[in-house]
Order: structure tokens, then sequence, then C-alpha cells
């Protein structure tokens, strides 16, 4: 590109001096040779291997169509090359400033931070239990609605800890735990955080195929808060790791008891968790024929994202359903350091708003 800017100094420089020389020479008065070799005499024709000799004049001519036709094979070159990349930098350029604007107006307007994260037990990648590397990377996303799975309370491998009460207190915020695994050493569950008070809790075990050995239960909790957006339903799970358990769990989340509850059939719905389940499973396609993706929804470029594992994610198991009364203004599964280290699942972060009427 530096080159063929200079080839264009050149054309035109050499092209201004000779419309100069062609207006103030005369046949007749001598100035043809003085004002030739002053041209020819310019540090850029020496560059170029002009003379003072015969036909200095048609040389410079030459010269001038030379250096014209290179720059726009060159200049040819480069849009051939480049003009993919240009498309793809207008079009991120574009759709970031869609969505500052999105986000300029949802200022506006009142909006909910949700958080979705499977924190691991607060276990890092380094095999070391950090309840506050966890808290302080929840902390950054400034949610006011948080559901956490694969939480420790009392377990003697996490030190003790009531993890959702640590989070809950680092973060100033209310909590609600649900047990899913009870042992002599403590218990293991969910658990719901937020800034604003729940109204009406419910929780309940989900329904699994009899297994070959015991394995720790799979289910669902149900908070009712009054929020900025109004009552809102949040639904956090965590569902089995085998196929036919999660089939028959997914079923039982969209009955009547959770997601299309009947005592609040009009109130707007947040459905987050662990579910095991790709975007092309039967889980997925049972909640979605009442839920949307938020990921799916969200019109970011480089959406929807995998969220496990954490240090390379190639599958996305880890979702957020929203009703139709709202809609995402911004969503992100950040991937640094720190969510690479903190648990071996990835963060899954919204900024929702109510839809338009």
């Amino acid at each position: 590109m530096i080159l063929s800017e200079l080839n264009l100094y050149f054309c035109i420089l050499l092209t201004v001096e000779f419309v100069i020389f062609l207006e103030k020479a005369r046949p007749d008065s001598g100035t043809d040779d003085l004002l030739m070799a002053e041209i020819l005499n310019r540090p850029e024709c020496l560059h170029m291997g002009l003379n003072t000799g015969i036909g200095g004049k048609y040389m410079i001519i030459s010269a001038i169509m030379q250096r014209t036709i290179h720059f726009l094979s060159v200049m040819t070159r480069y849009n051939i090359l480049t003009a993919f990349m240009k498309g793809r930098v207008w079009h991120d350029w574009y759709h970031r400033k869609k969505n500052m604007r999105k986000n300029d107006v949802s200022e506006t307007v009142s909006s909910m931070n949700i958080l979705s994260y499977n924190i691991h037990s607060c276990r890092n990648m380094d095999r070391k239990y950090n309840p506050e590397r966890t808290a302080k990377t929840i902390l950054r996303f400034k949610a006011d609605i948080i559901a956490l799975q694969e939480v420790d309370v009392g377990r003697r491998r996490s030190g003790y800890i009531n993890q959702a009460a640590y989070i809950a207190d680092y973060l100033g915020m209310s909590h609600n735990f649900f047990t899913l695994k009870e042992t002599p050493g403590g218990q293991y569950g969910l658990a719901i955080l937020s800034r604003f008070p729940a109204e009406d809790l419910n929780s309940g075990y989900l329904p699994a195929v009899p297994p070959a050995k015991k394995t720790e239960n799979r289910g669902v909790m149900m908070a009712q808060m009054k929020t900025p957006l109004g009552h809102v339903r949040v639904l956090n799970t965590h569902l089995g790791l085998r196929s036919k358990d999660r089939k028959l769990q997914a079923a039982a989340l969209v009955s009547s008891r959770w997601v299309c509850n009947e005592q609040y059939p009009k109130t707007p719905v947040i459905l987050c968790g662990d579910f095991n389940a790709g975007p092309g499973s039967i889980v997925y396609k049972t909640i979605t024929q009442c839920l949307d993706d938020i990921q799916k929804i969200y019109k970011g470029r480089l959406y929807p994202k995998a969220t496990f594992a954490s240090w390379l994610p190639v599958r996305r198991i880890d979702h957020m359903f929203i009703s139709h009364h709202f809609s995402p203004v911004d969503v992100k599964v950040p991937m640094d350091y720190e969510t690479r280290m903190v648990s071996d699942h990835l963060p899954l972060y919204a900024r929702i708003v109510l839809s338009p009427a």
C-alpha cells in the first residue's frame, strides 16, 4: 500500500509539472529546454531514471503512463485481496454500532442483568477450592439475579463453607438454596441469588429412569420475585447426564407445575441452568416450544457461543430461556483467563428489557 501511494504521488507530481510546462513553453521563446531541464532535474525524476536527453518530453509522458498503469494494477490486486476483509470490518462495525444504540436506548428504560453459572463447587482448574475467586468473577457482571449450579454447603472437600451464603454475602444479595444431594459430609445443590426478595419459592426433584447405581438427584428451583420489570418467575435447574433421564426431566420442566405454571399463567419466565444438552437435543427442542433461547434471539454476530468446557469450549449446554415478554440487549459468554480457571463451565450473562407491546 505504501508503494502504491508513492506511485500515485509521482504520477500526480509529474502530471502537474508537465501541465505547467505545456502552458509556459512557447516554440519561439526558448523556455522549452529550460523548463524541461528544470523538471527532469527534480529528485523524483532522477529517482525514476529520467534524463534530459532527446525526447525527454515524451519520456515524461511515458513515465506517467507506466506509473499510472502500475498503480492501477497494484490497487486492483489490493482491492481483490482485501475486499472480503473490508466487508468483515464493515459488518463488525455496523453490528457494534447497532448494539451500542440498543444499549443507549436501554439505559433510559428499566433493565435487568441475569447470570447463569455452574460454579463447579468453587473448585478452580488448579484443583483448589476458592469461593472468593468465584465470587470476584461473578461480581464483575453486576447481576441482579444469579442462578448457580453445583453449589456446596458444609462439605468437607470445600472447607465446610456454605458457598451460597458466602457468595451472596460477598455480592450483597439474598440467597435461597435447594439440596440435590445430602451426605454426612454436607450438601450439594442449586442456589438462586437475587437483589430482590423472593415472594414465593418452590423447589422439587425431577424424574429419572431408575439407575443401576445410586446417583445424585436432579431438580429445579422456582422463585417468584418483584423486579423493576414487574413480577418475574426465575427457574434454576441442573439436568442429568443420561439422555433418557434428560428427556423425562425436560418434559417435567415444561409442565403446569414449573414453566407453564397454572398459578402464575401470565407471569414472565426466565429459565436458567446446566442442561447437559445442546441445541440439537430433545431437551432443547422441548423447551424452545414455549420459551426462547436468549443466545439465539440475540443479534450479536458471534453468538451463540459454547459454554463447556471452559478451557476449550466446544459444547453449548448451559442455557438461558426467556418468555416472549423479554428482549435481550446484551448477551455475553466471557472467555478470559479468570473464567477459564474458575470453573469447568463458562458463565452465561444477559441483560434484558421488556419487549415492546
